[in-house]
């Protein structure tokens, strides 16, 4: 199940190639080409989402309150140098809870025992629409 948390290729998609994952309990995993579309642009989402995140906490000028002995300091926000691994690893699970999402049911039970309760199916099927609607926009932009 490691293939399938790996991440998309970035290179464009020729036609609608499919990309396989792996083979599970005699399952052949296998991803459209428009899933693995929508992951990479789920993938630069996350980049610009990190890059955001990252750009506030340096213009922050939050103070954490720090106790020792009984003695208050304050202490700034510092962004974490290993924070690549920590980003690589959220893509990661990003990549594979969708296309967990991707697989029907009763296979997502017996494949990865999970069950995605509804409101965590509307809320990831409401990204891939936003997903789309960006797609759609950049394709405009390139006509």
């Amino acid at each position: 199940m490691t293939a399938t948390a790996q991440r998309p290729d970035p290179r464009p998609f020729a036609g609608n190639e499919h990309i396989t994952l792996e083979r599970c309990q005699g399952a052949l995993l296998i991803s459209p080409a428009q899933d693995e579309a929508r992951l990479c642009l789920l993938m630069r989402a996350a980049d610009q989402m990190f890059a955001r995140a990252e750009a506030t906490l340096r213009r922050t000028p939050y103070r954490v309150p720090c106790y020792h002995k009984e003695n208050f300091y304050p202490k700034s926000v510092d962004i974490l140098p290993g924070r690549s691994g920590y980003y690589t690893i959220c893509k990661q699970f990003l990549c594979y809870v969708f296309r967990v999402l991707a697989t029907r049911p009763s296979r997502r039970r017996r494949i990865y025992g999970l069950r995605l309760r509804p409101n965590e199916v509307q809320m990831m099927e409401h990204i891939l629409s936003l997903l789309d609607a960006v797609e759609s926009y950049e394709q405009d932009l390139e006509d």
